[in-house]
């Protein structure tokens, strides 16, 4: 069973009690038996406004003042960006660039900061988001 439910801690940082009488309902029809338990902050995920401006206006001009593709310069700026993740596998480092999809809202402004210093290298004017 996998269940992911987001959670407001209330002002005294308790659980509310449905969620604590749930969550012991769970861990009783478990006694001796091993769980993942995994917490995290709540992440802001990108905005369809964020996406919009990158596909739509940074990718779009880059690659008409460049004439590389556009997925060719999405990559690129992502791998600009620093915007990667390292793995390892059978004992061998590998640098992949991360998907889109996995950025929150404060990431997609980084990656598109950097895409705009990059074209402000190239002498490329992105216009700002309406």
């Amino acid at each position: 069973m996998t269940k992911r439910q987001l959670v407001k801690v209330d002002s005294n940082g308790k659980l509310p009690e449905a969620i604590k009488d749930e969550f012991n309902s769970f861990l009783f029809s478990r006694k001796d038996k091993w769980i993942e338990l995994a917490y995290c902050d709540k992440r802001t995920p990108k905005t369809q406004a964020q996406l919009g401006y990158w596909f739509g206006i940074v990718i779009k001009y880059i690659s008409d003042a460049t004439g590389y593709t556009k997925d060719e310069i999405h990559i690129r700026l992502k791998e600009k960006a620093k915007f990667y993740v390292d793995k390892e596998i059978d004992g061998e480092k590998y640098r992949y660039v991360r998907s889109l999809s996995t950025a929150t809202k404060d990431e997609m402004m980084d990656i598109i900061t950097a895409a705009k210093t990059y074209a402000e290298i190239l002498n490329i004017n992105i216009p700002e988001p309406n």
